[in-house]
């Protein structure tokens, strides 16, 4: 029983010690809270496809033989007359010259938007303490009615 009792008893300094510490410093209670921001201004990159249409000043080798090529037959099938197939090939030729004129260019473009924005920098607390109202900054949020230590 004894034991006990001197157990309360520590536990009961212990905790008057620790009440007492909080007694002695300085403490308020959260009245108001506002939260402060800044501007930022910031770069926001967009990409923009531009396409243009180029036209191709030498035709490919290779597309005017085909292409003589291919008519020459048609030219030789159709008639039997002399030089059909020269015809044929000429306007295969002419046909294929007249297919790579034009070539699509594409390319992406990087330009950069400002935008201002908002970026939360810290809380303004208004609190009042037994010595009258204090502003303290704080990034921690707290509520109305809190009670806070300042030390």
């Amino acid at each position: 029983m004894k034991k006990t009792f001197c157990a309360i008893l520590f536990i009961i300094s212990l905790s008057n010690n620790a009440f007492s510490n909080h007694l002695n410093s300085q403490w308020g209670i959260v009245v108001s809270i506002k939260s402060i921001y800044h501007n930022q201004i910031v770069n926001v990159p967009t990409e923009e496809k531009s396409c243009k249409y180029v036209k191709q000043q030498n035709p490919k080798l290779e597309n005017i033989i085909v292409g003589g090529l291919i008519g020459s037959v048609i030219g030789n099938k159709i008639s039997d007359n002399h030089g059909a197939g020269t015809m044929g090939a000429i306007f295969g030729s002419l046909v294929a010259m007249d297919q790579n004129q034009n070539h699509k260019s594409c390319e992406y473009l990087t330009t950069y938007n400002t935008e201002n924005r908002k970026i939360f920098s810290h809380y303004k607390i208004r609190v009042r303490t037994k010595w009258g109202y204090r502003t303290i900054n704080s990034k921690t949020h707290h509520s109305i009615h809190d009670v806070i230590y300042l030390n």
